[in-house]
């Protein structure tokens, strides 16, 4: 004889299914898409309440202090492109590439790559006149 089977309700999709009796473990979830999920849902939301603690603040302002301080030390090639004089020649320092690799682009001048910045971002054919 079959064991009993036992009808629940899926606790994300709310479809019906049925599992049986001598395998019931507290099965909650009607398929592994849907019990992946619920298990998402159920970290993100525990997640939240223990940011939302004390503890979980101060945890929260530690990772974000650690993740900034990492981004800080990134940032070392940003000024030199500010805004040099249009003579200076922009080109692929030795020190970045590797023996043999030929750089990615050719030398250009500063006002050269305005131009062509410009060219390329507004095409005089599609600039309205004023």
């Amino acid at each position: 004889m079959d064991p009993p089977l036992r009808q629940r309700a899926c606790r994300r999709c709310r479809r019906p299914f049925a599992v049986c009796a001598s395998c019931d473990r507290g099965h909650a979830y009607c398929t592994p898409a849907c019990r992946a999920a619920g298990r998402r849902r159920s970290v993100r939301a525990a997640n939240a309440r223990h940011q939302r603690s004390p503890e979980g603040r101060l945890d929260h302002r530690d990772r974000q202090r650690a993740y900034r301080a990492r981004r800080a030390r990134r940032r070392y090639a940003i000024p030199f492109f500010l805004g040099p004089h249009v003579d200076t020649l922009i080109e692929c320092l030795p020190t970045c590439r590797a023996p043999g690799n030929e750089p990615r682009f050719a030398p250009i001048t500063y006002g050269d790559y305005l131009e062509w910045w410009d060219t390329e971002n507004y095409p005089p054919e599609r600039q309205d006149d004023a």
